[in-house]
């Protein structure tokens, strides 16, 4: 895991020496909120301009990451889609995913707070209802239950198990 953490700080402090703005995402904002779980990837909302694409490249050297093609990045960040960076000496892997230009897209990076993820390295991480309400409508158990104090989980899993009916949940705007 001491490679793991080591990969995170230097993708951090590359998205920081970018200037390209970002929120945590997916486990380690979990992690962060709820309980740590065991993952060896990094999920990073970022926010593109037209510019952000060479931006990109250049704050992250090929010595110390792979990093597709620019045509490929420049394509994904036009959809607004998303690619994979791999940190080599950690295997740290990196989801980039682009924001999207919802209005709840351009919302959820108002909400996003400054938090200190490893000794004197913070990091941009999203809302925490952001986190919870992506597991909830992806019906990620997992991701749900690692919110909860552990002596609720085992009572969360047996309902979930039962074969309950769903419950409808309003999206979130």
């Amino acid at each position: 895991m001491i490679a793991v953490a080591q990969g995170l700080k230097v993708t951090l402090q590359c998205l920081e020496r970018s200037k390209i703005e970002y929120m945590v995402v997916g486990s380690i904002a979990t992690a962060i909120y709820g309980e740590p779980r065991l993952t060896r990837d990094l999920d990073v909302v970022v926010r593109v301009t037209t510019q952000t694409a060479k931006i990109f490249l250049t704050n992250f050297p090929e010595r110390e990451f792979y990093v597709p093609p620019e045509v490929v990045i420049v394509q994904e960040f036009s959809r607004r889609g998303q690619f994979n960076v791999l940190h080599h000496q950690s295997g740290l892997k990196v989801d980039v995913v682009v924001q999207k230009s919802t209005p709840h897209g351009i919302e959820e990076f108002t909400r996003r707070r400054l938090v200190e993820i490893l000794p004197e390295i913070n990091a941009w991480v999203a809302a925490a209802l952001r986190i919870f309400h992506k597991y909830v409508y992806s019906g990620t158990y997992a991701g749900i239950l690692a919110w909860l104090p552990f002596n609720f989980r085992k009572a969360v899993a047996r309902l979930i198990h039962q074969q309950l009916p769903p419950i409808t949940l309003l999206p979130v705007i």
